[in-house]
């Protein structure tokens, strides 16, 4: 934000004067303290094996031509057999590309995936560092929505997980914003970044539909903040006109040309589950305790959901403009999701994280310069320092023990299931079939989407089917020359 233009409002404004005697370099402490922390805790999923959808985007790359997947990826609602779970319910051609781009480079090394998923989280960080200065115009902003985004352990998942690399949506949305916001800084605008921000906008729904709340998160914080008291010009509302664009030709592309719903009725619906989904997310954003909390743990969680869900109208009634228009941000991000009738997840906060550290960082500035009318800054920034220091400590833990958890209850049960069918098996003849009983219940879940990619993995050409342990005997009595049973000596963890 320029400081030659002083936005509308009443907030208090302070002059925008280093607050730390150290100037610069230690600015930066704040965010080079949150990528760190980042990789400490997510360290045990970089020893996570393939799982679940993961051998469904590699096993489709294997097998298809680059013609073959990028005419799968950027049709709506494509039959592609190998890909039809995803295509039926979502459009993220980029996000199905990519594993065509990456297979050949990585193959079945589930190392150098985590590193590129860990790298990608690590450019959203420092993405949310630069848009939090560029929005406030200050440096402790910005490492203050660092800490909070990074110290965030809801989203774990969509860090920890392979097929979760859809998430390289959030550093494209977070960069289509910066560019926005220094593009529109000054009264001439400047249409190359215009035009920039609106292409990261294009890419970034290319990995995850989502990504479109960072469109009316913009305009909260354009019309209700920093053009507020000039609504009525038709300047303010020029730089949307290539987001109309780009959402206008993604509308019509994604509908082949408006002749199919965008969406299927099977991912997203109008229903009553909507509030009670809405309300998990919101509670999650503003205090993400672990799933089936208790006693004050929950309690704390609801109030603090309470208060953020109270916080947005009191905004508005107070004319807090600035703060108002950043904390719009997370509910954005959280609405699209309460429709989604496949249920909750707390994976599903990683982009209202996002929105919600640079809303809190924002508001606690706001705060802390009421806070310096009666606490000297010798006492209140090292106070601060001690906060942000102790809240990165305990959210970075957290990360790392539900990424380790969750590495052992998933991926590592799934991963202990392949390994002893490829030593009973360490090859299978083509086009016969392998009845698998007693299988995890990742590859059972959806009449077994992911059982059929994962023999696929490492047997091409052979189809796999679940069978019941009771229907052992009748199968036997049926099997091909080519066909194999496979039940495993240790039960499957359920």
């Amino acid at each position: 934000m320029s400081e030659a233009m002083p936005p509308p409002g009443n907030e208090l404004h302070v002059p925008l004067v280093p607050v730390l005697p150290w100037g610069q370099v230690v600015s930066v402490l704040p965010l080079l303290a949150a990528l760190l922390a980042s990789v400490v805790a997510y360290w045990p999923a970089l020893q996570s094996p393939l799982y679940a959808d993961d051998y469904l985007y590699l096993n489709a790359a294997r097998n298809l031509s680059f013609s073959d997947i990028a005419m799968a990826a950027f049709t709506p609602l494509s039959e592609e057999p190998l890909l039809a779970p995803v295509t039926s319910n979502y459009w993220r051609p980029l996000h199905i590309l990519s594993f065509e781009l990456l297979e050949p480079l990585f193959g079945g090394n589930p190392a150098a995936y985590h590193v590129l998923l860990l790298g990608i989280h690590l450019a959203s960080v420092v993405l949310v560092w630069l848009l939090a200065r560029q929005l406030s115009g200050r440096r402790e902003t910005a490492g203050i929505a660092a800490v909070l985004f990074a110290a965030h352990p809801a989203p774990f998942e969509g860090v920890a997980w392979i097929a979760s690399s859809n998430n390289a949506g959030l550093p494209l949305m977070l960069a289509a914003w910066l560019f926005f916001a220094r593009a529109t800084e000054r009264e001439r605008l400047r249409w190359r970044g215009l035009i920039v921000s609106a292409l990261l906008l294009a890419a970034a729904l290319g990995f995850r539909e989502s990504t479109i709340t960072v469109v009316p998160a913009i305009a909260a914080w354009r019309c209700l903040w920093w053009r507020r008291d000039r609504l009525r010009e038709r300047s303010t509302y020029a730089p949307f006109l290539p987001f109309v664009i780009v959402l206008a030709v993604y509308e019509v592309v994604r509908t082949r040309f408006l002749t199919e719903p965008a969406i299927t009725a099977g991912a997203w619906g109008l229903g009553d589950h909507i509030p009670g989904q809405f309300w998990f997310y919101l509670k999650v954003v503003a205090f993400p305790v672990s799933e089936g909390a208790t006693g004050s743990a929950h309690w704390a969680q609801v109030t603090a959901g309470a208060a953020i869900l109270s916080s947005l109208p009191v905004l508005l009634v107070l004319r807090r403009w600035r703060m108002a228009a950043m904390v719009a941000a997370p509910f954005f991000a959280i609405t699209v999701y309460a429709p989604l009738t496949l249920g909750v997840s707390q994976r599903y906060v990683y982009f209202p994280a996002a929105f919600a550290a640079l809303a809190g960082a924002v508001v606690l500035r706001e705060l802390l310069d009421y806070a310096r009318l009666y606490i000297h800054p010798r006492l209140l920034w090292p106070g601060v320092a001690v906060g942000l220091g102790l809240l990165l400590l305990l959210g970075s833990a957290a990360i790392h023990r539900r990424t380790a958890e969750w590495v052992e209850a998933g991926p590592d049960t799934q991963q202990r299931w392949v390994d002893e069918l490829r030593a009973l098996y360490p090859e299978l003849p083509e086009g016969g079939t392998l009845y698998c009983a007693d299988v995890p219940l990742v590859l059972a879940l959806f009449n077994d989407v992911n059982l059929v990619p994962t023999v696929s993995f490492y047997y091409p050409g052979v189809t796999a089917r679940r069978i019941a342990a009771e229907d052992l005997q009748e199968v036997r009595a049926s099997l091909g020359p080519d066909d194999r049973i496979f039940v495993p000596v240790s039960p499957a963890r359920k």
